[in-house]
């Protein structure tokens, strides 16, 4: 397009223009009119697109982004035609109207939708496959900071834990039917999880769940745990231009905050233990009793401090800010966006400075060109760069953090210590401290005073395409990608102060300045990804019945990282600059990786007359990380659907307009974990050689190898059935999986002498088997032009069974007693893989005559037993306690139930939309220290269910809490964490999303020059219901991890403008 240049020299001859033309228009007027109007489907949604002709000529035009269109009507002319694909054409009389509406219905004999699938795209009538849909809407409306979190709940089998709430924590876990890490595409590509996170979800146009082989297997080697499926938006033909931004700003909480208990109670506690143990009590009745009068009142000599209140706060801001345009004709198209998303933490920094902050600016360019008929270019470029800074001890749990974290020492802080005991402005060490009191939080949680991290992360993703077509249905394309993504890390500690408590005077007194503890670390890697893709695609039909689409891919995919990684210790001065350490205290270390994977993929879809399809595929993938003679595998799969309800004898069936059964099978491969173990790797270190009393610089070699190691293997098996009935009011699908895998490398339990120098090498030789079932369900309904509604879920079910592999022989013999149980005739599998073996038990000892009356427990006679101990059960009846008596209890922390449901309400301009998410049918096994020792020498702050636990009579006015009663067992008894009564119920019920707004009417925003505006407020993780009512169902792995390895989740109030212009 030309470019035009205005200046003022220009404006007389524009406005001789403008008044030829308002003279030109008035004449023409007439002869004609013009009539506007907007175009929407059944539900008020706007029609893009969508063809309106003055009836009974060739004079028409299309609706634009808003289904908004302008037509010049002749005089004479009576009614307008209204036409859209997959939608009844509709004709409506003009009357002398200026303005005509038209709202289409669903032709359900004709709607096909074209859905985005591996490599291409196909009508949704002729899909053979497993493929799960979130609407980008629904997600849009979730006030999260990755689109990993939007799509939680969004579909069946898709389960997805939010393990960090840390501003810019990618940690999301998801797993498609319990699989493990999915494989992420981002228009047509692969992409690492970082970059799948840190996507734009304003960008998204389409996402799809690949769940089964004959959709995932075309990705080869790396989509055996399904393929989440990304399509971001692109232009359109209409000739139109919008903008459109919005803007949300959201204030954040915590989800859950522990109860802390009250001083004088966990004295208490604390004496009943002392108690137990036959030992003095800490505090005399007399003291615990002042503490409990004079709480609240005397703060001073009384304290009693809720750390975990003191240093979190609940109004942390967050906001987001979307531009966007998006327009083109028929030989340009393009979409253009800017996002700056801002996220500041909920750690209370009391002392001023630097709060934790992390942002992310986003900016993606898609553009298509139609060079001429036959031949089309595209470019994509897409930049994004995160900023993180906050205090050094946030979280524990990386190589970086240096001993507990902010909200792991405020769960330990010790309520009847007060703040001001230790010093406040300095990172405390305290020797010697009371009860061995542990850091101040509050000292962590400025970064100015205990030292900082950051990151600075770019990913930078450019592709180009060009498409020709060859001849009428054969046509090639190819597609060369390039992605790099850097990551830059930086951990300052500063210099910390150690305290010793003297007694005499009640106050800390500074040891000295720990210099060591004084280090900067700097850590820098970067990713180069390059992959090329050529297609020759076929599409042809023959006859008016038959249909078939060829298509052969070859695919190179090379992988190259580099990290470096440096440190320094013992800074004189609180510099972060790796250069002010002293040299003589330096660390380095350095690594290079190159991977490369290459791939053949041809694929074979038949339809007959849009009832039968059948689908044929294959992929030849090659890996370097295996030996030459098994570097190649093949992965077929293969898929059928029948549509029931396009055969004549459903013809008078009139309420159903889809029946579709499926079915499919594929073998998968994956090229493990670790690289090159069919080779004789080495590493350096330093040794002393020959008593030489210097360090040398030496080559190790690695370990044994494995010449034989090949691809692990996989069989899925899926059945599935959709449905539409009563007029598209009623639609679900319904899907019955098995996966078996074989091959699956693992270790060996056997012993190997210790001359040797090395464990075993990985071998191919376990089996699992996972099985389960989807149901997706949703009710669409429009009572009239103003009112209409939609209620829809889903569920999963999934468990995983261990067909093979190494356990020990108590396992085994467990296993061998349940399978002749059920009457199966496997020995060495068949268990649940989430499966543990616990001791079954019957509560806690309510009499000395009950324990000696009980099978031997410690080996002694139980002699160490006390009334208020757990009770486990001699299954065997041998009379002990031993493994032997264990059992299969499934308390693995993965779910077997997943669900999600949500509703949407629209009345006029006003939209009312909730999400609910929950998971079920896991456990927790809450036997960390706060349980086994609810005292230990670093302190901690005990929950108010702990009061739950066993309480004789008359102890220092605690409510009795017999031990037919208690949950939990006395404070000081035998714990064991292999006992279930340690097994808390795991599932929860989360109101995800709550959003209500308001979209005002056309007569008002056009006065301000609008196309639409929307206004809304909500909110996110606002309701939670749990067992755990002490801390997040969401973390991940084991509760005990919550104690400082992850930033609690968070609650979000929020609210923002959308506006198209």
């Amino acid at each position: 397009m030309d470019k035009q240049r205005f200046n003022y020299a220009s404006r007389p001859r524009e406005i001789y223009w403008g008044m030829i033309l308002i003279v030109m228009v008035s004449f023409n007027s007439f002869a004609q009119s013009t009539v506007t109007g907007t175009v929407t489907d059944e539900y008020g949604g706007p029609l893009i697109g969508a063809t309106v002709l003055v009836a009974g000529t060739t004079n028409g035009t299309v609706t634009d982004f808003d289904g908004r269109y302008s037509i010049a009507v002749p005089d004479g002319a009576t009614q307008l035609a209204f036409s859209y694909v997959g939608y009844l054409t509709q004709t409506v009389d003009i009357n002398g109207r200026t303005v005509v509406d038209a709202s289409m219905l669903v032709d359900a004999e004709q709607l096909s939708e074209v859905v985005i699938v591996g490599y291409g795209t196909q009508l949704e009538s002729q899909i053979t496959g497993s493929i799960g849909k979130a609407e980008p809407d629904d997600m849009a409306r979730v006030a999260t900071p990755t689109v990993g979190q939007a799509l939680q709940g969004r579909v069946a089998g898709v389960f997805i834990k939010n393990q960090n709430g840390q501003p810019g924590s990618n940690k999301t876990n998801i797993s498609i039917r319990g699989f493990g890490t999915p494989l992420y595409v981002v228009d047509g590509l692969p992409v690492d999880e970082a970059v799948f996170s840190a996507l734009n979800p304003n960008d998204i146009e389409e996402l799809n769940v690949l769940k089964d082989a004959a959709s995932a297997a075309v990705y080869g080697a790396r989509a055996g745990n399904g393929v989440v499926l990304v399509t971001t938006k692109r232009g359109t033909v209409s000739g139109d231009i919008q903008f459109s931004y919005k803007g949300d700003m959201g204030f954040q909480g915590l989800t859950f905050l522990p109860d802390a208990i009250e001083s004088w109670e966990y004295m208490s506690l604390w004496n009943i233990r002392q108690i137990d143990r036959g030992e003095d009590l800490r505090w005399s009745p007399e003291t615990v009793q002042d503490f409990r009068t004079n709480q609240g009142l005397d703060d001073e000599n009384y304290p009693n401090v809720d750390m975990y209140d003191l240093v979190t706060r609940n109004n942390a801001p967050m906001s987001t800010h979307n531009l966007s345009v998006r327009g083109g004709g028929e030989n340009v198209r393009y979409f253009i966006s800017g996002n700056l998303f801002d996220q500041e933490g909920l750690e209370k920094n009391v002392f001023g400075g630097t709060d934790t902050n992390f942002e992310r600016y986003t900016i993606r360019g898609n553009i298509d060109v139609s060079v001429t008929e036959k031949l089309d270019i595209n470019l994509d470029m897409s930049y994004n760069f995160q900023d993180f800074f906050g205090p050094r001890n946030q979280f524990e749990g990386t190589n970086w953090s240096q001993g507990q974290g902010i909200f792991a020492r405020s769960l330990r802080w010790r309520p009847f210590h007060s703040i001001e005991e230790l010093p406040g402005g300095h990172l405390d060490f305290p020797r010697g401290a009371p009860e061995g009191q542990t850091v101040n939080p509050l000292n962590l949680a400025s970064a100015d005073i205990g030292g900082s991290q950051e990151f600075k992360n770019q990913f930078i993703d450019i592709k180009v395409g060009a498409k020709y077509q060859l001849a009428k249905g054969l046509s090639t394309r190819t597609v060369l990608n390039y992605q790099t993504i850097n990551l830059q890390d930086k951990l300052f500690q500063k210099e910390g102060n150690e305290y010793r408590y003297d007694a005499d005077s009640g106050e800390h007194i500074r040891v000295r300045a720990l210099n060591a503890d004084t280090r900067v670390e700097k850590r820098s890697s970067q990713t180069q990804n390059i992959n090329f893709q050529y297609f020759l695609e076929g599409d042809h039909s023959f006859g008016a019945k038959h249909t078939l689409k060829s298509m052969y891919v070859f695919e190179f995919i090379q992988s190259d990282f580099e990290l470096f990684e440096a440190s320094r210790i013992q800074y004189e001065f609180p510099i972060s600059q790796l250069s002010a350490g002293p040299p003589s205290q330096q660390f380095n270390n350095d690594d290079i990786t190159r991977n490369k994977r290459m791939g053949h993929i041809g694929r074979l879809s038949y339809n007959y007359d849009d009832k039968y399809s059948l689908e044929v595929s294959a992929r030849y993938d090659g890996s370097i990380k295996f030996p030459k003679d098994s570097r190649w595998g093949l992965f077929p799969s293969v898929s059928a659907a029948w549509n029931v309800s396009e055969e004549s004898f459903f013809e008078n069936i009139d309420w159903v307009e889809t029946l579709k059964l499926r079915a499919s099978w594929g073998r998968l491969g994956f090229d493990g974990e670790g690289d090159f173990q069919f080779l004789s790797t080495y590493s350096f270190n330093d040794f002393v050689i020959f008593n030489d009393n210097n360090l040398r610089r030496t080559i190790v070699s690695d370990g044994l190898i494995n010449p034989q190691i090949t691809w692990e293997k996989m069989d899925l098996l899926n059945f599935g059935l959709d449905v539409n009935v009563f007029d598209g009011k009623l639609e679900g699908s319904v899907d019955i999986y098995q996966r078996k895998r074989f091959d699956v490398l693992g270790q060996r339990l056997l012993e190997v002498p210790p001359v040797v120098g090395a464990d075993l090498p990985l071998q191919n030789f376990q089996e699992y088997k996972n099985r389960g079932i989807d149901v997706g369900l949703r009710h669409n309904n429009r009572i009239n032009d103003n009112f209409n509604y939609s209620i829809g879920g889903n569920i999963g079910l999934n468990e995983e069974i261990i067909e093979y592999t190494d356990e020990v022989d108590f396992i085994n013999k467990e296993v061998e007693r349940r399978e002749k149980q059920i009457g199966r005739r496997t020995v060495t599998g068949g268990r649940d893989n989430v499966s543990t073996f616990y001791y079954q038990t019957d509560g806690l000892f309510e009499s000395q005559e009950e324990i000696d009356n009980w099978a031997d427990i410690d080996g002694d006679g139980n002699r160490s037993l006390q009334i208020g101990d757990v009770k486990p059960i001699d299954r065997n009846g041998d009379g002990r306690i031993t493994d032997a008596d264990k059992y299969i209890a499934t308390s693995g922390t993965t779910p077997r139930m997943t669900y999600g449901f949500q509703t949407r309400v629209a009345w006029k301009g006003f939209e009312f939309s909730s999400f609910w998410q929950g998971a079920s049918k896991f456990a927790w096994n809450l036997t960390w220290s706060e349980y086994e020792n609810p005292f230990p020498s670093n302190g901690t702050t005990l929950q108010h269910h702990r009061q739950d636990a066993f309480i004789p009579e008359n102890q220092f006015g605690l409510p009795t809490v017999s031990a037919a009663d208690a949950r939990w067992p006395r404070a000081s008894g035998i714990v064991n964490g292999d006992y279930d009564t340690y097994l808390i119920n795991g599932s929860y019920l989360r109101l995800k999303q709550l959003q209500i707004g308001y979209t005002f009417p056309e007569e008002f925003i056009s006065l301000l020059g609008l196309k639409r505006m929307k206004v809304y407020a909500g909110g996110t993780n606002l309701i939670t219901f749990s067992d755990l009512d002490f801390l997040d169902p969401e973390i991940d792995e084991d509760p005990a991890q919550f104690f400082g390895n992850y930033h609690p989740q968070t609650r979000v109030y929020n609210f923002g403008v959308e506006i198209d212009f």
